[in-house]
C-alpha cells in the first residue's frame, strides 16, 4: 500500500512539473515569436552653460527672473563636482544612459580651458560616472570652427576622450558627433578635402588602438538630398538631429501645441533613415527661446504644454517608431533627447523647485513601458 502510495505521488509530481516544462515552453516560444524586449540606449544632449564662467551672457536677466520654473533645484550653476555627481545619478535613474556633451574647440586656448567644457571634465572625473556612458556633440559653429588649419588638434583631443572607459561606443567605434555638416564643408571647401581629413582621422584612431570611429552629423534639411549625398561622401556613417523644432512650429501662428512635434518628427525620421546606413532618431522635448531673446518675446515662435506628461507622449513616440525601424538604428539601438539643460531654448529635463521630478518622471514612465524588440 505504501509503495503504491509512493508512486502515486511521483506520478503527480511529474505530471505537475511537465506542466511547468510546458508552460515555460509556451512562454519562450511566444517571446520568440513576438520579439524579446532590448531596451533602447537613450542619451541626452547636455550644454554646459551654466557654469559661472562663460563669458557670453547665456544666463541672462529675463532668464532668471522671468522663467524660474527652469532653474534647477541646485540653482542656475550646476557645474560643480557635487552637482554633477547628483546629475548622473538622477539621469541612470530615470532611465537615460548617457549625456551627449556640447563640445568646443577654442580658438585661443586649450579645450579642457575653454569654460563650456567644463562638464565633460567634470563626468569624467566623478566617482559615479560606471552609471552612465557620455560621448561629445562638436559644436562646429561660430566662433568655435573646425577648420583644416585646427583639424589636427581637434582629432588628437577627440581621440583623447575616446581613450575615457566610459566613452559611449557602437559597434566597438567611439561614437563622435557633428552639430552640422553645412559649416564643416565650407570650411574645408569641397567634400574631396573634407573626405582626405576624415580619412586621415580614422586612421589615426586606429593607431590609437581601436577599431575605427563612428561618425554622425546633424541633417540640418532632411529634404536636402545633396546635402545628405555629399555627407556620405565625406566619409560619414550615421545622420542624426539635435533638435527638430522648426519642422513641428506652424508658420502662422505663435504659440503650437507641444503635440505637433510627434507627428512633425515623425516625418523628420522618416525623411532621414532612407538617405543613410543608419540612423539616431532625436526627439525635440520643447522648444521656447524668449529667455535669449528679451525685447520681443511675446512675437517669439515656441511651444506650449510642455510637461511632464508631453514628455513621455514624445519619448514613447520616438520608441514607438524606433520599434518598427530597427532595421535602420544603430546595434545598440541608440537614441537622444532635445535636451538635459538647455534652459535659453526651453528644453531640459532636470528637477526644479516649481516642477519638482516630474519631467523625469515621464521620460521614464515612457521608456518603462515602450521597449525595442528583435
Amino acid at each position: 500500500m505504501e509503495q503504491k502510495l509512493n508512486i502515486d505521488l511521483l506520478k503527480e509530481f511529474f505530471k505537475f512539473n511537465m506542466k511547468f516544462v510546458i508552460l515555460i515552453s509556451f512562454i519562450f516560444c511566444t517571446t520568440s515569436l513576438y520579439g524579446q524586449r532590448i531596451p533602447v540606449t537613450l542619451g541626452a544632449y547636455y550644454f554646459d552653460g551654466w557654469n559661472g564662467k562663460s563669458t557670453n551672457n547665456l544666463l541672462t536677466d529675463s532668464l532668471k527672473v522671468r522663467y524660474l520654473e527652469r532653474k534647477p533645484k541646485w540653482g542656475w550653476i550646476t557645474s560643480t563636482s557635487y552637482i554633477m555627481d547628483q546629475q548622473i545619478q538622477l539621469a541612470e535613474r530615470n532611465g537615460i544612459d548617457f549625456f551627449s556633451f556640447c563640445w568646443y574647440l577654442p580658438r585661443e586656448k586649450s579645450a579642457d580651458e575653454e569654460p563650456l567644457n567644463n562638464a565633460v571634465g567634470l563626468f569624467m572625473k566623478s566617482q559615479l560616472n560606471s552609471k552612465m556612458k557620455f560621448s561629445i556633440l562638436v559644436a562646429n559653429h561660430p566662433p568655435y570652427l573646425i577648420t583644416p588649419e585646427n583639424w589636427n588638434i581637434a582629432t588628437a583631443e577627440w581621440i583623447r576622450l575616446f581613450k575615457n572607459k566610459r566613452y559611449l561606443k557602437t559597434n566597438q567605434k567611439p561614437l563622435l558627433t557633428f552639430f552640422t555638416f553645412r559649416t564643416l564643408l565650407q570650411e574645408f571647401g569641397s567634400v574631396k578635402a573634407l573626405a582626405d581629413s576624415i580619412t586621415s582621422f580614422r586612421a589615426k584612431v586606429k593607431a590609437a588602438g581601436f577599431e575605427g570611429v563612428a561618425l554622425a552629423v546633424n541633417l540640418t534639411d532632411p529634404n536636402d538630398n545633396v546635402l545628405s549625398a555629399n555627407a556620405k561622401a565625406a566619409g560619414f556613417d550615421i545622420f542624426t538631429g539635435y533638435n527638430y523644432h522648426d519642422s513641428g512650429l506652424k508658420a502662422n501662428d505663435t504659440l503650437t501645441p507641444i503635440n505637433s512635434m510627434i507627428d512633425a518628427e515623425h516625418k523628420v525620421w522618416d525623411l532621414t533613415k532612407d538617405k543613410t546606413n543608419q540612423f539616431i532618431p532625436v526627439t525635440t522635448l520643447n522648444w521656447d527661446p524668449r529667455p535669449w531673446r528679451p525685447g520681443n518675446e511675446n512675437k517669439i515662435k515656441r511651444f506650449s504644454g510642455f510637461s511632464g506628461h508631453s514628455v513621455e507622449m514624445s519619448v514613447s513616440a520616438m520608441l514607438s517608431w524606433m520599434s518598427v525601424n530597427k532595421m535602420y538604428l544603430t546595434k545598440e539601438r541608440i537614441a537622444l533627447v532635445y535636451a538635459w539643460n538647455e534652459y535659453g531654448e526651453g528644453g531640459w529635463l532636470t528637477p526644479s523647485k516649481l516642477y519638482g521630478n516630474q519631467l523625469l518622471d515621464g521620460l521614464r514612465r515612457a521608456k518603462q513601458k515602450k521597449t525595442q524588440t528583435k
